[in-house]
């Protein structure tokens, strides 16, 4: 389901990627030592967040913590701040690049108004995943369920009340959990992500690159939406994060969740929820 309650099933035949393609190469600028350090036990992070009309109190608030977390840990943290970039896609890429021409093993997408915990971050780091995102509450009641489960006299909030930016290939949120007490699902948003340089990598190894300018900088589209063919011939849209996660997957990656994790979304109300508990993973 995407961020807007929608259900996101998988393309029924393969994604067809509409923009032309010119095959060139990004030149690398030399890193900024001092934005980049180097990391400290292998590990770093680079958190990309942009903002359209500022950041949230839970977003601060988590992100204040996080950098007391990584500094206890010996985790290298740096940021990346964007502010006012209305064309989502064309922002991630930007921050993409800023990742890539650093040092940072791991780039952590997270939006403007999520909260999280900053000790499942540096879990999420710990697993070695490539791709690991986590269930972010959209910012909406799922009010249909809670007709459904009071009628029925089984309402239980903490499994009913929320729905999450996440696909699992069952509208039920059926999961194949590993041993390492991640999930395997379809696909993910971006609105709370772990990514590493390797993931990066693997795109642009499996597809030629799509450059375009973004001032006197060169920008890989990693973000770009792709497209998919109905049976009835039309093409639909696929929004940037599902987008992004085809590329990855047709790259050879695997998409996985970190459920059991306390994320929250704010609106007109502050959504919460901990989607492995809404499932019951233990």
């Amino acid at each position: 389901m995407d961020r807007y309650g929608i259900p996101m099933s998988p393309p029924s035949k393969p994604v067809v990627d509409l923009q032309p393609i010119t095959p060139q190469i990004v030149p690398q600028r030399k890193p900024d030592t001092k934005s980049a350090p180097r990391a400290h036990g292998g590990k770093s992070i680079f958190l990309a967040s942009p903002t359209l009309y500022g950041y949230k109190f839970n977003w601060v608030h988590s992100v204040l913590t996080l950098v007391d977390r990584c500094s206890k840990k010996g985790v290298s943290l740096s940021f990346g701040f964007m502010e006012g970039g209305s064309l989502i896609p064309h922002t991630r890429n930007d921050l993409a690049r800023q990742f890539l021409a650093g040092k940072w093993s791991h780039m952590l997408m997270t939006d403007d108004d999520v909260g999280f915990e900053a000790d499942d971050v540096l879990k999420m780091l710990d697993t070695g995943h490539d791709f690991l995102c986590g269930a972010v509450p959209l910012r909406r009641i799922n009010r249909q369920a809670i007709d459904q489960y009071m009628a029925e006299g089984t309402f239980d909030p903490d499994r009913h009340l929320t729905q999450f930016n996440i696909n699992t290939r069952d509208t039920n949120y059926e999961l194949h959990c590993n041993s390492d007490g991640t999930c395997d699902v379809t696909f993910a948003g971006t609105a709370f992500l772990l990514v590493s340089r390797k993931a990066f990598e693997m795109i642009l190894d499996k597809y030629p690159p799509l450059v375009y300018s973004n001032g006197d900088e060169k920008t890989n589209d990693f973000f770009g939406l792709m497209y998919t063919r109905r049976e009835d011939g039309s093409l639909e849209a696929l929004g940037e994060d599902v987008s992004f996660c085809e590329r990855f997957k047709q790259s050879g990656g695997q998409i996985k969740l970190w459920p059991n994790m306390n994320l929250s979304h704010t609106g007109p109300y502050c959504f919460t929820g901990n989607f492995g508990k809404s499932v019951g993973v233990k």
